[in-house]
C-alpha cells in the first residue's frame, strides 16, 4: 500500500463514482445502465444517445451509493489478496447473483489507473503500461497478466475508490437502492 498514491488517486476515484455508467446489452433494443447510484433498464432506439448519469438520476438526492458496494470494495481488496488479481478480476467481471453490477468496481479501478497515462494515442493504458484490450475488464486483466507490480496498484486503486465512496451518501438500510425499469 502506497499512501502517496492513493491520496492522488483519491479525486480521480471520487469523479469515477460520479460518472461510471456500465451499460449492458439485455435484448434487442434493451439495455441495463448500472451506476454506483443504481441500475436502470431502458430501451433505447437505434442511432439513440446513450444517457448519462444526470439523466439517469436527475435528483440529486436520488444519488445515494448502493450499500451493497461497501462490502463488494472491501471483498475486492481481500479476493486479490487470497486469489490473486487475475482471478478476482474475472469473478468480479461476472454478475451471478451479486445484489449490485460489479462491473461498476472494475470500471472506476480502470477509470483510476488510466489517470495515470501521460501519452494519449490510439492505445489505453496504466502508466507507461499499454494495451490494445477495447473494455475495462479486459484491460486490467491484460494488465494483471503482464504485470509484476499490477496487484499493489490495483489494491491502491481499490483502496483510493473505498475512500471516496465515504463521501457520498449510502442508502437507508431498509432502501433497496435506486433500481427501477422504465420502457
Amino acid at each position: 500500500m502506497d499512501q502517496r498514491t492513493i491520496e492522488k488517486e483519491l479525486s480521480v476515484a471520487y469523479e469515477a463514482i460520479q460518472n461510471i455508467v456500465v451499460k449492458e446489452r439485455i435484448k434487442d433494443n434493451k439495455y441495463r445502465y448500472s451506476t454506483f447510484f443504481g441500475d436502470k433498464t431502458l430501451e433505447l432506439q437505434d442511432g439513440a444517445e446513450d444517457p448519462t448519469l444526470p439523466s439517469l438520476f436527475p435528483e440529486i438526492e436520488d444519488r445515494r451509493i448502493n450499500k451493497a458496494f461497501r462490502g463488494h470494495i472491501s471483498s475486492f481488496g481481500a479476493a486479490i489478496i487470497t486469489s490473486g488479481l487475475a482471478s478476482s478480476i474475472a469473478f468480479y467481471n461476472e454478475q451471478k447473483k451479486a445484489a449490485v453490477n460489479r462491473k461498476v468496481i472494475l470500471y472506476a479501478i480502470d477509470k483510476i489507473l488510466n489517470a495515470r497515462v501521460t501519452v494519449f494515442d490510439q492505445t489505453k493504458g496504466y502508466g507507461d503500461y499499454t494495451s490494445t484490450a477495447d473494455t475495462p475488464e479486459l484491460r486490467l486483466f491484460s494488465f494483471a497478466r503482464d504485470k509484476s507490480f499490477a496487484k499493489e496498484e490495483v489494491v491502491n486503486a481499490t483502496i483510493a475508490l473505498k475512500l471516496a465512496l465515504q463521501l457520498f451518501p449510502f442508502d437507508k438500510p431498509n432502501g433497496s437502492g435506486n433500481s427501477e425499469s422504465e420502457s
